[in-house]
């Protein structure tokens, strides 16, 4: 008999190892939803739904705040301006659909060359502060990245931006291809790698 190989040891051996099935499986599986339901908190249907709004909302913040400052500071015609587009992704836990209830969302606004960090901190800021669900909205200018953190509708969110040296960034856009980061700033790239390596995670 050969000998076996060397490398660790299971410190105990299975106590089946066979798959359960019948009435077995069952309760298992009745088990396992109690424990989830008991240490894994999940979020309600209803909360689950109001995060999606809540996205759904600020990305329309964010590509109207686009068009708005290809108007007025490149003086774009409507058709042009609209053209701009703009892009919200989500990372972390929220992306991973992971998360706990409460937790915030961790987001980055794609904009057009056009948009920069001034204009996110001035005319994107008073935006959100002028919005009826936006409360509690501090600007972090001095960061390594740019952030907004703000609550809305009681969902707390951390908008990052980033800055493509492109004309425009269509819903086509792909992040996740590297040439993504040719010419990005320093900042800007390290906000488009919160998506980057959850995307990463996500397709693991």
């Amino acid at each position: 008999k050969m000998e076996e190989e060397d490398g660790p040891k299971p410190m105990f051996k299975p106590q089946e190892t066979e798959m359960p099935s019948g009435e077995k499986w069952e309760m298992l599986e009745s088990s396992l939803k109690i424990f989830m339901q008991n240490n894994i908190p999940i979020e309600s249907r209803s909360e689950l739904k109001k995060r999606e709004e809540v996205m759904a909302e600020l990305k329309r913040i964010f590509q109207q705040w686009v068009y708005e400052v290809c108007l007025k500071k490149e003086k774009m015609n409507e058709e042009q301006a609209r053209a701009a587009g703009g892009k919200l992704y989500t990372s972390g836990s929220y992306r991973l659909r992971v998360h706990e209830p409460g937790a915030d969302i961790d987001s980055v606004g794609v904009a057009p060359r056009m948009c920069g960090r001034a204009e996110f901190f001035t005319s994107l800021k008073e935006s959100l502060l002028n919005h009826a669900d936006v409360e509690n909205l501090r600007a972090i200018d001095t960061a390594a990245v740019p952030i907004l953190t703000f609550d809305m509708r009681g969902v707390n969110i951390d908008l990052l931006f980033a800055q493509l040296p492109m004309n425009t960034v269509p819903e086509s856009t792909d992040i996740d291809n590297d040439a993504i980061l040719n010419a990005v700033d320093s900042a800007s790239e390290k906000s488009l790698n919160g998506p980057r390596v959850t995307n990463l995670i996500y397709k693991l």
